[in-house]
């Protein structure tokens, strides 16, 4: 090996993509959950589905808005717009039907708006800045100690719940991807990451630059499964707390 040439950090490339697929399960359960909070507190009705749908309605609006905006900028005709909530889903958009390759843009842009979205709303809140210059340094105690700083105000636990609510409405439905394309895009990463490493000697920079790009994509990750995971653990034990008690 080359002497001083940087190296594709694979602990970073393979942390990411574990974070990436815990959120991507989270989010699953904090539907289920959210959905059911309501639905044990005033009955299986229309009020239980509007509760439900306005504690999501920022992330439902930021996922349908994206596909919209994802498909008239690659050319495809949208049809209809509704964030209207139904039994089989909180919103919707209605597009012609395009190719795989405009399809999948169109699929992946709510992970693509809510990642910046979130990015953004942690820099703003939690001083994110210093944060990733501290755990870069390894200071991992002053790294918390920032972060439970900034969650002693308002506005951070307003941020608290921007980012849950982004997050947990920012990965693609079942529709919007075929399955065999949500594996490829998983493995995609770990293959750029690959073909950079392979040429590290002639693109340093990018190889610094790609571990830049995995570092500040752990940390948003990682902060947000921090944020989502607790509000998982209260809406289950909120849930199961309320059933116990009317069936007592």
């Amino acid at each position: 090996m080359q002497s001083g040439v940087p190296r594709i950090d694979w602990g970073l490339v393979f942390g990411t993509t574990l974070f990436f697929v815990a959120l991507a399960r989270t989010q699953l359960y904090l539907h289920q959950e959210a959905a059911l909070t309501p639905v044990v507190l005033v009955g299986q009705n229309r009020v239980a589905l509007w509760l439900y749908a306005a504690l999501m309605f920022p992330g439902t609006l930021l996922h349908e808005i994206s596909h919209a905006l994802a498909a008239t900028a690659v050319g495809v005709n949208v049809q209809g717009f509704n964030i209207a909530p139904t039994e089989d889903a909180l919103g919707s958009v209605r597009i012609e039907k395009p190719d795989i390759l405009r399809r999948t843009i169109i699929g992946l842009a709510p992970l693509a708006a809510g990642t910046c979205v979130v990015l953004g709303v942690s820099a703003l809140a939690f001083d994110l800045t210093r944060v990733y210059d501290v755990l870069m340094a390894g200071q991992w105690s002053n790294a918390m100690d920032t972060l439970a700083v900034n969650l002693s105000n308002a506005w951070g636990w307003i941020a608290v719940y921007i980012v849950f609510v982004v997050s947990a409405n920012m990965f693609p439905s079942l529709s919007d991807i075929p399955k065999w394309l949500q594996i490829a895009f998983l493995t995609l990463p770990v293959l750029v990451a690959g073909a950079i490493d392979l040429n590290a000697a002639r693109l340093p920079w990018l190889v610094d630059l790609t571990n830049t790009a995995f570092s500040w994509l752990l940390l948003i990750f990682g902060l947000t499964l921090a944020i989502d995971l607790p509000i998982l653990l209260l809406l289950t034990a909120g849930t199961e707390a309320a059933a116990g008690q009317i069936h007592r």
